[in-house]
């Protein structure tokens, strides 16, 4: 199986976010981007076909550089390089 920790550190802020703001559609767009995560970890999907879903999702919202910045945060989090 994966290791999913960038994955799993992304998902905690998405989660503090949505939980944190009062716009609503805010919420509606991240829900929106990150809602089948869960259920491609579960079947063992690889962070990168992870990562290509969200920025699928996140292109169609307009959002990739808010979610590449919760990445590059996850990233200097866990210890991983930003290059």
């Amino acid at each position: 199986m994966p290791d999913y920790q960038l994955t799993l550190s992304v998902l905690s802020r998405v989660f503090l976010e949505i939980r944190a703001t009062s716009k609503t559609e805010k919420t509606r767009i991240l829900s929106d981007i990150f809602h089948n995560v869960p259920a491609l970890m579960a079947s063992g999907a690889s962070e990168e076909v992870i990562r290509l879903e969200i920025n699928q999702k996140a292109l169609r919202h307009d959002a990739s550089k808010v979610i590449d910045g919760y990445f590059v945060h996850a990233r200097k989090t866990i210890g991983q390089s930003t290059d």
